[in-house]
């Protein structure tokens, strides 16, 4: 009875004089929501289940943040505007590569080799392996900290926790302690309670944690503010140096495309619904969940909610959505201070990219600055080589990748007539933007860079991708959140995947929605 009264209670709120109880249009057995790779997995991972089941997709396109896009004249190379690469130590990914028999190719830039990757720190520019070998750099260092230039993190590491391991599996990174001297005496706090700005400043001199920001650039999650534990992290395991990275030749969006095309193949149950919205989602009694989607447009890439509605009754739900759709959602589990607050675990961090070709690689040009990978503090913050068209022998560069408060400045930059060079549409590079660009690349490689033969860019700040990546912060435990975010409501057939709450570093990489997806399988559904 009690029940019933506070379902006639949400019901009563969340959906004003609108009866849902009397309307379903469709009936499923699941409903997943989103169509990027975690929702397409789980999809792929039912397809044979037997069930009549429906994927939601807030857009157009099958994808979410793998967007795959071609340029004029090279039709026959594909531009990653969202994920780039994967790690030869992603196993989830490469056996799902080859079950789907994509190919999986080298990542063509030196990415882990120290002599093709570059910084520009306080305008001088060093190689990585400059770094390592001791070169002097523009920075007030201690002496402790000159000695370990070349493994500033792990010597950071060592003094915070003492902790000396070649590696640091899962096992350990929860249970890292930092030693404490306060007016109490000796005291214990563990790692993952600070964020990376207060972890620092208890080893590390004002110049050396400068440089450390600047030197995990390549390694993500270098924020002030993100969860220490994710930043040391970083620079162990499957990011390391000896991890080769790899990329699907027929573009990184390949993966969700096939995986939804084998979902959809297997069976006349399996359904592909686009352009619709879910907004809210309530009990009932027949059919366990009655879903209002609320229909949408898409035009050059902005999706726009256009009115009309529909009600979808699921006996199970999955929801593979970013944290910032998952806040908006009106469900009254997700509304609970528990997990209200476990959804603000993690952080959106706005991300942009921009990929120009060119006739020649003019980031070889001058032999001191030749890089095939370069970070710098510039706006452009970070470039890579992406190879070489075979047809029309352009090379490509990603030639700027910027993450938060810098996406805004160049977001701003691009407001204004396309470049004749650009796309036109969702991915337009304005002239403004394009001479921005070409003027920091001339300025960091000490060369002259000409005219782009080509351009195209991507701004994840808008819904439902309101940004390219999120970050763990501070004092939050990942198993903890984890566990609360994959199931809200241990009432409710209601469960969530993606890579938001991906554990740990796995959050920047496709690995972290497959994780997920299968973390939900075998936990709640074999």
């Amino acid at each position: 009875m009690f029940r019933s009264l506070v379902l006639l209670a949400v019901l009563a709120v969340a959906w004003a004089e609108i009866d849902p109880l009397e309307k379903c249009d469709r009936k499923v057995d699941l409903a997943i929501v989103g169509a990027g790779p975690s929702g397409a997995y789980f999809g792929y991972m039912m397809r044979k289940a037997g069930l009549n089941v429906e994927i939601i997709e807030y857009t157009d396109r099958v994808g979410g943040r793998h967007k795959t896009e071609r340029l004029p004249g090279l039709e026959n190379v594909p531009i990653d505007l969202g994920p780039i690469m994967y790690s030869d130590l992603h196993q989830r990914m490469k056996t799902i590569i080859q079950e789907l028999e994509l190919t999986e190719e080298h990542f063509p830039s030196g990415w882990t080799v120290p002599e093709e990757t570059r910084y520009v720190l306080k305008g001088q520019s060093f190689t990585e392996k400059e770094i390592q070998d001791g070169a002097p750099l523009p920075y007030q260092l201690t002496k402790e900290e000159k000695d370990n230039q070349g493994r500033l993190a792990r010597y950071y590491l060592e003094k915070l926790t003492s902790y000396t391991g070649s590696d640091m599996p899962p096992n350990i990174r929860m249970h890292l302690r930092v030693q404490l001297q306060d007016s109490r005496g000796l005291q214990y706090k563990h790692l993952y309670q600070y964020n990376l700005s207060e972890a620092l400043d208890l080893v590390a001199s004002k110049d050396g944690k400068e440089l450390f920001m600047a030197l995990s650039k390549r390694k993500g999650a270098v924020y002030k503010d993100v969860n220490a534990v994710l930043a040391f992290s970083n620079h162990f395991n499957y990011d390391s140096n000896n991890a080769t990275r790899k990329r699907i030749q027929q573009g990184m969006e390949a993966l969700p495309r096939t995986l939804m095309k084998k979902f959809l193949d297997e069976s006349s149950k399996h359904k592909l619904s686009l352009n619709r919205k879910l907004d809210a989602i309530a009990g009932r009694e027949l059919f366990d969940y009655i879903m209002r989607l609320k229909q949408t447009e898409t035009k050059d890439g902005r999706t726009y909610e256009i009115g009309p509605e529909e009600f979808v009754c699921a006996s199970k739900i999955v929801l593979a959505l970013p944290a910032s759709s998952l806040k908006i959602i009106q469900w009254e589990p997700l509304k609970s201070s528990l997990v209200s607050e476990a959804l603000d675990s993690v952080r959106s961090v706005p991300v942009s990219t921009v990929v120009m070709t060119f006739s020649q690689r003019h980031w070889q040009d001058n032999p001191n600055k030749k890089a095939s990978v370069l970070f710098t503090d510039e706006s452009i913050s970070q470039v890579v080589e992406l190879g070489q068209s075979p047809d029309s022998r352009a090379y490509v560069l990603q030639a700027s990748f910027a993450e938060g408060d810098r996406v805004r400045d160049l977001e701003t930059l691009n407001l204004y007539k396309s470049a004749g060079s650009s796309q036109l549409g969702e991915n337009q590079v304005s002239q403004e933007l394009s001479d921005h660009i070409i003027t920091k690349l001339s300025s960091v490689f000490g060369t002259q860079f000409s005219k782009p033969l080509s351009s195209m860019g991507v701004f994840w700040t808008k819904y439902p991708q309101s940004g390219g990546q999120t970050v763990w912060k501070a004092n939050r435990h990942y198993d903890l959140v984890k566990s609360i975010i994959e199931h809200p409501s241990i009432e409710d057939d209601v469960y969530v995947v993606g890579s938001d709450f991906a554990w740990g570093n796995l959050q920047f990489w496709t690995e972290g929605s497959l994780e997920t997806v299968e973390n939900v399988l075998f936990k709640y559904f074999v």
